[in-house]
């Protein structure tokens, strides 16, 4: 079984010219999406919340927390 892979356009609402167009990994089950953080402050959206992730089958223990 292999990857899904699509390219997608995102923009700051707020800042309608701060736009980048990227590859991103397409999860159909997944609830959120997952951006690099560079890339989040490069469009100029800040973040509202954090919350623990964890990889599904991860190894190590304990969860990183990733901002929201």
């Amino acid at each position: 079984m292999g990857s899904v892979h699509v390219s997608v356009g995102l923009s700051n609402p707020s800042e309608p010219g701060r736009a980048e167009e990227v590859r991103v990994l397409v999860d159909t089950g997944a609830t959120l999406s997952v951006l690099p953080s560079g890339l989040l402050d490069n469009l100029g959206i800040r973040r509202t919340a954090s919350g623990d992730f964890a990889a599904s089958g991860a190894s190590s223990p304990g969860t990183p927390e990733r901002s929201i």
